[in-house]
């Protein structure tokens, strides 16, 4: 592979690589960002200084720490590229000054009133969803058109209503649900493959009652195709954004992001007295250091366990 003389040239040749081996290209969308701002310039010429003034400008117009974060890891890895295949000699990610790790600490989860709203929420989109075919279709069949396929009250219209309920059943990211296929999804489990988990490991995630009632609703309303969640148009999502915001929004909940789904997995596991090691293999971390942000949420239980040894005979003596 000839070496690139352009940053941006680089960032194809690096998105080609990735392509090899992921199904999926949305941990690079962020490059775009550093395409627009760099993309003329010699790969080289993309220093540390000018990385750190392009973050102090996204941050100033308001960026979330942790997407900035995210941004920079996708780059940092488009660099490792550049370094093992000769076309540059160092990492200027590496070289910028690590920033204080606020937002990574947000532990955002639904109070039982916001989560009683959501599933509301949830259930009146299916109910419009279901009310918009029947009338789409009487007015198709009043022009002698062919029909759309019923929605029957006892399936899902769309893929957002299972989606949400698997999320906060199982604590599954985003990308982890979305790569999901109907292969992956076993009577008692799922299994999350490496690819699209953070940790780059296979991980096999138990289902609740709830969660296989869900899933088996789900493969009943929308059978066939590999994909567990598809585009009304049946094509496979990249993300889900706009229904989601539109959802929280009629649910009257604020600041709830949908990753929060998974921070209220973890919250509920934590309070309900789940060991935090325990909770920390259900969330896929690699280490407990992540998982450490609930341990606040268990404390009562800590409380209740040690006062467990009130009673017992351990008298000194």
């Amino acid at each position: 592979m000839d070496r690139p003389t352009t940053f941006a040239a680089l960032i194809d040749a690096y998105r080609a690589d990735w392509a090899l081996y992921h199904r999926h290209e949305r941990s690079l969308e962020g490059l775009n960002l550093f395409v627009r701002a760099f993309g003329t310039l010699p790969p080289e010429a993309v220093d540390a200084a000018r990385l750190d003034a392009w973050r102090r400008e996204r941050r100033r117009a308001g960026i979330a720490l942790t997407t900035l974060a995210r941004n920079l890891a996708a780059l940092s890895g488009a660099f490792n590229f550049a370094i093992a295949e000769g076309w540059v000699a160092i990492n200027p990610v590496r070289e910028l000054r690590r920033l204080p790790s606020t937002d990574e600490a947000r532990v955002r989860f639904l109070s039982g009133d916001e989560e009683r709203r959501l599933r509301a929420a949830l259930a009146a989109r299916d109910t419009r969803l279901r009310e918009a075919r029947d009338s789409a279709n009487v007015w198709r069949r009043s022009r002698g058109r062919p029909l759309y396929p019923e929605h029957p009250p006892d399936a899902y219209p769309d893929y957002l209503t299972p989606a949400v309920l698997l999320t906060l059943n199982t604590g599954l990211r985003q990308g982890e649900l979305l790569a999901l296929r109907w292969a992956d999804v076993q009577a008692t489990n799922l299994t999350v493959r490496a690819v699209p988990a953070k940790a780059g490991r296979v991980r096999h995630v138990p289902l609740n009652a709830e969660a296989r009632a869900v899933v088996a609703r789900w493969r009943e309303s929308h059978p066939g195709g590999e994909q567990i969640v598809l585009s009304r148009f049946g094509a496979p999502l990249v993300k889900i954004r706009k229904a989601w915001l539109d959802l929280v929004a009629e649910a009257r909940i604020e600041d709830f992001r949908w990753h929060d789904l998974r921070h209220h997995f973890a919250s509920r596991l934590v309070m309900a007295g789940v060991p935090l090691n325990t909770v920390r293999e259900l969330h896929g971390h690699a280490s407990l250091t992540m998982t450490l942000r609930y341990a606040h949420l268990g404390r009562d239980h800590l409380q209740a366990a040690v006062e467990r040894l009130d009673g017992e005979d351990g008298s000194e003596g």
